[in-house]
């Protein structure tokens, strides 16, 4: 499976940025849209998460960096939606960058 590593910076502390991580992914039309039928779970205990589509798979993680905190979601596409990841990441850091209030990022692949 094709997979994209996605690193974002948050201005806020991590119990902050995983709030908006959660509110993110359980109610922005931007990212339903990428599945409609996407499920998310969220382990509040450990600030983790993970999406589950009928076309990808998504975990994500807030841990807490200086000064403040980082997002990391890994995005897996089934191989023949692989000439789509780089769109689809470029989406969902977008959107994570809006969210956490934040231009800092980093891409790994």
């Amino acid at each position: 499976m094709p997979k994209a590593k996605i690193k974002v910076s948050s201005d806020h502390d991590a119990p902050e940025t995983y709030v908006r991580l959660k509110k993110l992914f359980k109610t922005s039309p931007e990212i339903r849209e990428l599945d409609p039928d996407m499920t998310v779970k969220f382990d509040d205990a450990r600030l983790r998460g993970a999406a589950q589509g009928r076309h990808f798979r998504a975990e994500m993680s807030v841990k807490e960096s200086e000064p403040h905190s980082t997002v990391r979601v890994v995005l897996e596409l089934p191989l023949l939606l692989g000439p789509f990841l780089g769109r689809i990441e470029k989406k969902i850091k977008k959107k994570l960058e809006a969210t956490l209030g934040t231009k800092k990022t980093k891409k790994k692949s």
